[in-house]
């Protein structure tokens, strides 16, 4: 028998923690419940979407999402005509009904209060954003704001930040004077009275009925802007 049969056997060096072995990967795989195999590949592939739909660089190992390198561009000139100002769907369909201002914005506050056992109080109060169209003068009924009270027994008009007059019916003059291209805001409101409780009532051409103890307040925009 030579010396070379009495040497031992070297036996192969175990797998490294850092590179687990195909058997390894499978054991693994076998005892990780499939729910949670499903959960990771959804939160994978949702990854990846998110990164491919904000036009992002994904790196698929090591998972990574980052911001692509923005191109540098040379510095371009200015353009010679100005560009032209882009305006909104309001504004333009006060231009084209001819409207001397545009209200670019509305907020209705509305605070109820019940005095008493048979009276429902209701203040109105709302804020406009106004861009004049053109010029108007003091004495120009170019904003007429409507107060119906159908089921009120008494409307007492709030004189806010601009001057109103009571012209006709419902409706109120609010007085002001602007220059073409200016913006203001302006507050205006009024006080209704009730008799507790209310009659049942029909809105929205009868599709939405309220009861005696249900109120509701609705700013009616006529107007395309």
């Amino acid at each position: 028998m030579s010396n070379d049969d009495n040497k031992p056997t070297p036996s192969p060096e175990p797998p490294s923690a850092s590179q687990p072995t195909g058997g390894t990967l499978m054991t693994l795989l076998q005892m990780t419940p499939r729910w949670m195999l499903l959960a990771a590949l959804v939160a994978f592939v949702g990854i990846i979407g998110y990164g491919i739909f904000d036009n992002r660089e994904v790196d698929l190992w090591p998972p990574k999402i980052h911001a692509k390198a923005e191109a540098t561009t040379a510095k371009l000139p200015m353009p010679v005509e100005p560009l032209r100002r882009n305006i909104s769907r309001c504004e333009a369909a006060a231009i084209s009904g001819n409207r001397k201002y545009v209200i670019e914005s509305a907020v209705l506050f509305v605070d109820p209060e019940l005095i008493g056992r048979r009276v429902l109080q209701v203040d109105l109060r709302t804020v406009y954003h106004l861009k004049a169209l053109t010029d108007i003068a003091k004495n120009d009924p170019a904003f007429i704001e409507e107060y119906t009270y159908r089921y009120a027994q008494e409307f007492q008009p709030w004189f806010g930040t601009e001057k109103m007059i009571h012209t006709d019916g419902n409706n109120y003059q609010i007085v002001l004077e602007m220059k073409k291209g200016d913006e203001r805001t302006i507050v205006t409101g009024g006080r209704f009275l009730y008799r507790w409780p209310l009659p049942t009532r029909k809105f929205f051409n009868d599709l939405m009925t309220f009861g005696p103890l249900d109120y509701a307040a609705m700013y009616p925009n006529k107007d395309p802007d």
